[in-house]
Protein backbone atom coordinates (compact mmCIF):
# COMPACT_ATOMS: atom_id res chain seq x y z
CA UNK A 1 0.00 0.00 0.00
CA UNK A 2 1.56 3.45 -0.77
CA UNK A 3 2.60 6.14 1.60
CA UNK A 4 -0.09 7.74 3.83
CA UNK A 5 -2.24 10.65 2.78
CA UNK A 6 -0.94 13.88 4.16
CA UNK A 7 -3.24 14.16 7.25
CA UNK A 8 -2.84 10.83 8.56
CA UNK A 9 0.36 11.72 8.93
CA UNK A 10 0.07 14.95 11.03
CA UNK A 11 -2.47 12.63 13.15
CA UNK A 12 0.45 10.23 13.25
CA UNK A 13 2.75 12.23 14.54
CA UNK A 14 0.78 13.67 17.18
CA UNK A 15 0.02 9.97 18.22
CA UNK A 16 4.16 9.07 18.03
CA UNK A 17 4.94 12.48 19.70
CA UNK A 18 2.28 13.95 21.67
CA UNK A 19 1.04 10.60 23.11
CA UNK A 20 -2.08 11.00 21.26
CA UNK A 21 -4.24 8.13 20.18
CA UNK A 22 -6.03 7.81 16.49
CA UNK A 23 -8.12 4.82 17.01
CA UNK A 24 -9.17 1.96 14.74
CA UNK A 25 -8.48 1.27 11.15
CA UNK A 26 -11.00 0.57 8.80
CA UNK A 27 -10.75 -1.21 5.56
CA UNK A 28 -13.03 -0.20 2.60
CA UNK A 29 -13.56 -1.21 -0.54
CA UNK A 30 -13.26 0.61 -3.95
CA UNK A 31 -14.37 0.61 -7.14
CA UNK A 32 -12.22 3.50 -8.32
CA UNK A 33 -9.47 5.10 -7.20
CA UNK A 34 -9.85 7.31 -3.90
CA UNK A 35 -6.82 9.84 -4.69
CA UNK A 36 -4.27 11.11 -2.61
CA UNK A 37 -6.70 12.56 0.06
CA UNK A 38 -9.83 9.79 -0.04
CA UNK A 39 -12.13 11.88 -2.47
CA UNK A 40 -12.29 10.76 -5.93
CA UNK A 41 -13.42 7.13 -5.41
CA UNK A 42 -16.30 5.46 -5.24
CA UNK A 43 -16.21 3.38 -2.19
CA UNK A 44 -18.50 -0.30 -2.36
CA UNK A 45 -22.16 0.50 -1.02
CA UNK A 46 -25.43 -1.38 -1.05
CA UNK A 47 -25.80 -4.95 -0.83
CA UNK A 48 -25.06 -5.58 2.62
CA UNK A 49 -21.61 -3.85 2.38
CA UNK A 50 -20.05 -1.91 5.28
CA UNK A 51 -15.80 -1.18 6.19
CA UNK A 52 -14.12 -3.72 7.99
CA UNK A 53 -13.37 -3.08 11.69
CA UNK A 54 -9.87 -3.85 12.27
CA UNK A 55 -7.80 -3.77 15.97
CA UNK A 56 -4.02 -3.82 16.60
CA UNK A 57 -4.40 -7.41 16.81
CA UNK A 58 -5.52 -7.62 13.25
CA UNK A 59 -2.24 -6.69 12.31
CA UNK A 60 1.09 -7.81 12.17
CA UNK A 61 3.85 -5.84 13.88
CA UNK A 62 6.05 -3.55 11.80
CA UNK A 63 9.19 -5.17 10.03
CA UNK A 64 12.55 -3.97 11.27
CA UNK A 65 13.01 -3.61 7.10
CA UNK A 66 13.61 -0.16 5.55
CA UNK A 67 10.67 0.51 4.87
CA UNK A 68 8.87 -1.38 7.73
CA UNK A 69 5.85 -3.54 6.54
CA UNK A 70 2.72 -4.16 8.43
CA UNK A 71 0.35 -6.72 7.19
CA UNK A 72 -3.05 -8.38 8.25
CA UNK A 73 -2.20 -11.18 10.87
CA UNK A 74 -6.01 -12.04 10.89
CA UNK A 75 -8.09 -12.71 8.39
CA UNK A 76 -10.13 -9.42 6.41
CA UNK A 77 -13.55 -10.65 5.41
CA UNK A 78 -16.04 -8.55 4.02
CA UNK A 79 -19.89 -10.06 4.88
CA UNK A 80 -21.55 -11.73 1.93
CA UNK A 81 -22.64 -9.74 -1.13
CA UNK A 82 -26.92 -9.81 -0.96
CA UNK A 83 -26.38 -8.10 -3.93
CA UNK A 84 -23.72 -6.77 -6.92
CA UNK A 85 -20.48 -4.47 -5.49
CA UNK A 86 -19.44 -3.95 -9.21
CA UNK A 87 -15.95 -4.52 -9.72
CA UNK A 88 -13.45 -3.64 -6.68
CA UNK A 89 -10.21 -2.31 -7.74
CA UNK A 90 -8.60 -0.51 -4.42
CA UNK A 91 -8.70 -0.74 -1.01
CA UNK A 92 -8.45 2.27 1.54
CA UNK A 93 -7.70 2.31 4.99
CA UNK A 94 -9.70 5.02 7.03
CA UNK A 95 -9.83 6.47 10.93
CA UNK A 96 -13.67 5.90 10.09
CA UNK A 97 -16.35 3.48 9.43
CA UNK A 98 -18.49 5.88 7.18
CA UNK A 99 -16.55 9.27 6.84
CA UNK A 100 -15.75 10.50 3.56
CA UNK A 101 -13.63 13.65 5.23
CA UNK A 102 -9.87 14.04 4.05
CA UNK A 103 -9.23 13.81 7.86
CA UNK A 104 -10.20 10.56 8.23
CA UNK A 105 -8.17 9.22 4.85
CA UNK A 106 -5.12 6.75 6.18
CA UNK A 107 -4.18 6.03 2.41
CA UNK A 108 -5.40 3.70 -0.54
CA UNK A 109 -4.07 0.87 -3.02
CA UNK A 110 -5.48 -0.58 -6.03
CA UNK A 111 -5.80 -4.04 -5.61
CA UNK A 112 -6.34 -7.15 -8.60
CA UNK A 113 -10.16 -6.05 -9.96
CA UNK A 114 -12.02 -8.67 -8.68
CA UNK A 115 -16.04 -8.87 -9.49
CA UNK A 116 -18.67 -8.77 -6.53
CA UNK A 117 -21.73 -10.69 -7.18
CA UNK A 118 -24.39 -11.65 -4.79
CA UNK A 119 -23.41 -14.21 -2.43
CA UNK A 120 -19.82 -13.26 -2.62
CA UNK A 121 -17.34 -12.97 0.09
CA UNK A 122 -14.43 -10.69 -0.31
CA UNK A 123 -11.40 -11.51 1.79
CA UNK A 124 -8.01 -10.65 2.47
CA UNK A 125 -5.83 -13.93 3.19
CA UNK A 126 -3.72 -13.41 6.34
CA UNK A 127 -0.84 -11.41 5.20
CA UNK A 128 -2.30 -10.52 1.61
CA UNK A 129 -2.82 -6.41 2.89
CA UNK A 130 0.38 -4.57 3.60
CA UNK A 131 1.12 -1.48 4.25
CA UNK A 132 4.28 0.95 4.53
CA UNK A 133 5.49 4.00 5.43
CA UNK A 134 7.63 5.44 2.89
CA UNK A 135 11.34 5.28 3.52
CA UNK A 136 12.49 8.58 5.27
Amino acid sequence: MAGFGNTFRKTLNDAVFRDQAFGQIFVRLNTADPGPDGQTGTEVSGGSYAAFATTGTTWTVGTAADPSVVSNAALISFAAASAPWGTVTHVSLWLHATSTLAANFVGATSIPPQVVTTGNTFTFPIGNLAHSFDSV
